[in-house]
């Protein structure tokens, strides 16, 4: 019996050194997952960037950004009161929301994500062409489910485009934002093409992910688009 009396004292000692209430620190490193605008929300990957933020014991604040090829370092220091973080800099200062083991940067309607799991970032996903075997490969309804303009890979609502194209043996209709045109196909090299009446030429190349895609010009810029089966 006194054993147990002594070990539940002990017990009570040690909790007794635990700070009632203890806050919840966010420093620590963060890494960028999602960048949201309006309803559309993209991977960091898919826009080219990654973006990393130190909040350091002491109160100081790294911040690297990467875009492309290019990479920015800049120092700060931070804040914590609530659940707001301040990160100010000479330029100014922003504030986070921690929230769900996530800090939220919130700004003109859009947001940034971050995460201190580094897993929680999304690798950037290669979309690879590849050779079909046969004209049947393309055969079936396809919709528009993304594009990449100046590299960067959107989701089909961010386009702001309705696309469809149904591929059947010796023919290919497209639907593109209500414009209808059928043309006859041809197939050779594992790509599948198209000639409307005004001689313009449209390719349909399969992808390693099981998307086709094809290349349109809009306004001067090049734009990919990768349809999905649906049928």
């Amino acid at each position: 019996m006194k054993k147990l009396v002594s070990l539940l004292l002990a017990i009570l000692m040690l909790l007794a050194l635990i700070p009632a209430g203890a806050e919840t620190t966010p420093a620590g490193t963060w890494y960028l997952v999602e960048v949201s605008s309006g309803s559309v929300s993209l991977q960091p990957s898919a826009l080219g960037m990654k973006m990393i933020l130190v909040l350091n014991e002491d109160g100081s604040a790294d911040i690297s950004t990467t875009y492309g090829e290019e990479t920015t370092e800049n120092k700060g220091t931070w804040a914590f009161e609530g659940n707001q973080v301040t990160i100010s800099q000479d330029e100014g200062s922003i504030s986070l929301t921690l929230e769900d083991d996530r800090l939220i940067l919130t700004q003109e309607g859009g947001s940034m994500i971050f995460s201190q799991n580094p897993d929680a970032v999304p690798a950037a996903s290669e979309i690879n062409p590849v050779a079909a075997e046969n004209e049947e490969a393309y055969l079936g309804t396809w919709a528009l489910v993304q594009g990449r303009v100046n590299g960067i890979l959107l989701p089909g609502e961010a386009l702001g485009l309705k696309a469809t194209i149904i591929i059947e043996p010796g023919s290919a209709t497209i639907d593109y934002d209500g414009q209808k045109y059928t043309s006859p196909t041809q197939f050779a090299d594992g790509k599948l093409q198209c000639t409307d009446d005004d001689g313009t030429v449209t390719v349909f190349i399969m992808n390693d992910n099981g998307q086709i895609s094809i290349t349109v010009d809009s306004n001067g810029t090049e734009v990919v688009m990768y349809f999905e089966k649906t049928v």
